[in-house]
């Protein structure tokens, strides 16, 4: 009888082992998430997957296309294709590739125990300079 005990803690211990999901995947499904919403213009839906700072920055971003831009929903739909992920503890990388198979790359944070996308408004304006 204490061997089938044993055997049963063991197996319940690998059952629920088993099917949990790993930070490497939760990254990637928050990533394809925010990803997914950002080439179809869904501002809203991939502010959901931003840390705060992120998101107050992606919504006002959407207020200046409409105030400046026209019509969003005219413009072409864009897809990404997820080529790799790194987490390391807190913060994860994300490279993935663009409709013109140009490599970028996203950061993702732990915020809660979830899987946030972090862009560090002062290294966007950089990049955006150094395009120039």
């Amino acid at each position: 009888m204490k061997t089938m005990k044993i055997l049963l803690v063991l197996l319940m211990g690998i059952t629920l082992t088993s099917c949990a999901v790993s930070d490497e995947d939760k990254v990637k499904q928050s990533a394809s998430g925010f990803l997914k919403a950002l080439g179809e213009y869904d501002f809203e839906e991939a502010a959901s997957y931003c840390d705060d700072s992120t998101k107050q920055l992606l919504l006002s971003m959407e207020g200046l296309m409409e105030e400046y831009g026209g019509d969003i929903s005219s413009l072409p739909k864009s897809k990404f294709t997820i080529t790799s992920v790194e987490v390391n503890n807190d913060e994860a990388s994300v490279t993935y590739l663009d409709n013109e198979g140009k490599s970028d790359q996203l950061y993702l944070i732990k915020v809660d125990n979830e899987w946030k996308v972090s862009i560090d408004k002062d290294e966007l304006n950089k990049e955006e300079m150094d395009k120039e």
